[in-house]
């Protein structure tokens, strides 16, 4: 049997001190009791078996396993906070309150974490040497400053985070000059931060529009079409772009914009035929989608419902609505939780942090997996803006609502 090393170096730095010890946040036990993360040894290495559902995931999404020669470094910078979760701990503590609980603004980076670790895991699976360190930035830039002085920071050949941009671009400047490096930003849009080693996992708001776009001249509208937009949003010249491509498409089609949210009401919806109708719905305000979406759904007519991707984060807005209007949206880094494989992938997750696994953790866990073994296909990079270096993911796809799901076009 060959032996499979993977080494965890846990290292929570601040300005004053480095130090290596648990993280007791986030992470609990069958009874919901909060449980340690500790540092893994060679020796528990040994007996930390991956379960069978979970071998079966990676076996058939990553093929083959095989031994690579050379350890790969990956360090995470994020916003921990656990000078403040101790704090909350001693409070709690002294006033005899529920401690099993975590400061707010840790819970994206836990999930950042969880997905990374588990990816870790797949890793020493295959074969692959793997020596992970994990900083607490604070959302701090002096601390941040500090990082970068360390010796296993810099010897990293992968980089996760920072989260916050001032703090994500001390670490591109730091590194702008070695290209051999990967650095990942899960989060940002920002252009600014571009640079030949970045990579950004979320795609543009322009980029998902371009995703509809070319999805919507397969379909031969004809009548009844309508974009409706607000006023106070954003990203006014990227909608008036799409606009103007629509309308080179669909002659006919008729602009409707609401300048406040009191416009929005049932007689505002008058414009609509009985027969089939078309509804572009542009804009990022969750309000605004959430009101227009409402007065859709309770309309006798008929229509087709196409919009951005802020649909699917509206908890409120009902899936027998968004079925009902045969509504299509781009969805970015899809993860079909349908699929057999990935059934057996989410369980192993659960067993391993005893909660379901979120869009967060599912995105750091694609990026190392993508990045340790890049013919995993699992994200797709691209340089997509005109004069800038750097690359953004272009992992979008058109997803309708059905039978509960979003289902694919294709």
């Amino acid at each position: 049997m060959i032996r499979k090393f993977i080494y965890f170096s846990i290292i929570f730095f601040s300005v004053e001190y480095i130090i290596a010890q648990e993280i007791k946040y986030g992470y609990h036990d069958k009874q919901g009791r909060a449980k340690s993360f500790q540092k893994i040894n060679d020796q528990n290495l040994e007996n930390n078996n991956i379960d069978s559902n979970f071998s079966e995931y990676i076996d058939s999404k990553f093929s083959s396993s095989f031994i690579a020669d050379d350890t790969i470094k990956i360090s995470v910078l994020l916003p921990f906070y656990v000078a403040r979760n101790d704090t909350l701990v001693k409070y709690w503590l002294s006033n005899d309150e529920d401690t099993n609980q975590i400061y707010k603004k840790s819970v994206i980076s836990i999930d950042f974490i969880d997905g990374i670790i588990m990816a870790v895991d797949s890793l020493k699976s295959l074969g692959f040497n793997i020596q992970l360190f994990v900083f607490d930035t604070e959302n701090n830039s002096d601390t941040v400053k500090q990082i970068l002085k360390n010796k296993k920071f810099k010897s990293s050949d992968i980089v996760f985070g920072p989260l916050f941009s001032a703090n994500f671009k001390l670490v591109r400047n730091f590194f702008r000059g070695d290209n051999d490096k990967i650095l990942i930003n899960p989060l940002s849009k920002n252009y600014d931060l571009l640079s030949k080693n970045t990579y950004f996992l979320t795609p543009t708001f322009k980029q998902s529009l371009d995703s509809l776009f070319i999805s919507l001249k397969s379909y031969e509208f004809r009548d009844n079409l309508y974009i409706i937009s607000f006023a106070d949003e954003k990203f006014n010249n990227i909608y008036y772009s799409f606009e103007k491509k629509l309308s080179n498409i669909y002659s006919n089609i008729q602009n409707i914009k609401y300048d406040n949210l009191q416009q929005i009401d049932k007689k505002s919806f008058r414009f609509l035929k009985d027969t089939h109708n078309v509804i572009f719905i542009l804009s990022e305000n969750k309000s605004f989608v959430k009101k227009v979406v409402s007065f859709c759904g309770a309309s006798d007519s008929t229509i087709s419902l196409f919009g951005t991707e802020i649909i699917s984060k509206i908890p409120e807005l009902n899936i027998h609505t968004l079925m009902r209007l045969n509504t299509h949206i781009p969805v970015s880094n899809f993860f079909d939780s349908s699929d057999s494989l990935n059934v057996n992938f989410l369980e192993s997750f659960e067993d391993k942090f005893y909660k379901k696994i979120n869009n967060h953790s599912l995105m750091s866990f694609r990026s190392i997996m993508y990045f340790c073994k890049p013919d995993s296909e699992l994200l797709d990079f691209r340089n997509m803006i005109p004069n800038r270096k750097g690359h953004i993911n272009t992992d979008i796809q058109i997803r309708k609502y059905k039978d509960f799901r979003l289902f694919s076009l294709d």
